[in-house]
């Protein structure tokens, strides 16, 4: 069961590498103030939340329960968008 969820991770890692090579050369072209950073930003989010998902599956398949805790009421959002439940600090 192991090696499943380590090849997911590994599959998942592959598909985004080139798209994260992509946004670090668009934040440095951001950071000389030449491009908008607003969709790179969806994106992250959007890698974040499949990013938790996936060690969400993995944990629930190894017997733990999955709780988490958040410094706001946004990032409790974020966190139940990856199915885990959560609450502010």
């Amino acid at each position: 069961m192991r090696h499943n969820n380590g090849q997911k991770i590994s599959s998942y890692c592959r598909a985004v590498s080139p798209t994260l090579v992509a946004l670090a050369f668009a934040t440095a072209a951001h950071a000389q103030g030449s491009i908008d950073m607003s969709g790179a930003t969806t994106l992250m989010t959007t890698f974040k939340t499949t990013t938790l998902e996936i060690i969400r599956e993995g944990a629930e398949r190894s017997g733990y329960a999955v709780e988490g805790f958040a410094p706001s009421s946004k990032a409790a959002g974020q966190l139940r968008d990856a199915g885990i439940s959560s609450s502010t600090l």
